[in-house]
């Protein structure tokens, strides 16, 4: 439901803007996430669809079943049990191959859409609260775009990501068009 409140929060945002503020322009349009945000980010962009000009997604990935299990984030990782016993390996690999099979705003479903668009993704190798792997899952199903990658966390992603913001602006200088 998160998501989908995202999508459409920025649908609602956007159609203001156009409706009653047509001095701010609206192209070109970027769809930025950062952590959460990123995660929701695929949401957004496939709900506003080729009115997006370019996606960057910093800190996020794919696959909420998987994040959310193994995310050190407190208070965000969800335990599965079964007779209030954790579930084996075996028994949650099924449940989030069933999940992936079901879900339609997982940034996993929705990646593969946005392989049109020009992405950015910014990466911590060693992150452990939105998992390193299921940022690569999102490289993966996104396509293999453009991506930073730095060594260490979450934290000193977002520590150093202001240092990049040089290079992320050069990037959307070059994939997302002026005027439309």
């Amino acid at each position: 439901d998160a998501l989908a409140e995202n999508a459409y929060a920025a649908e609602a945002a956007l159609d203001y803007i156009k409706s009653s503020r047509p001095d701010i322009p609206t192209s070109p349009l970027v769809v930025l996430g950062f952590s959460a945000g990123a995660i929701a980010a695929p949401a957004v962009a496939a709900r506003l669809g080729p009115q997006v000009d370019a996606v960057v997604l910093i800190g996020g990935g794919a696959d909420l079943m998987a994040i959310s299990r193994t995310t050190t984030q407190r208070g965000a990782a969800i335990k599965v049990l079964c007779d209030e016993q954790p579930v084996d390996d075996a028994l949650y690999a099924d449940i989030d191959k069933a999940y992936l099979e079901h879900t339609h705003l997982d940034p996993y479903t929705l990646a593969p859409l946005l392989t049109h668009t020009p992405v950015l993704m910014v990466h911590a190798s060693d992150d452990i609260t939105v998992p390193a792997a299921t940022g690569e899952t999102l490289y993966q199903r996104l396509g293999r775009p453009d991506r930073l990658n730095f060594a260490g966390d979450h934290y000193k992603l977002f520590y150093f990501i202001p240092g990049q913001a040089g290079r992320v602006a050069g990037w959307l200088e070059t994939h997302a068009p002026s005027v439309r």
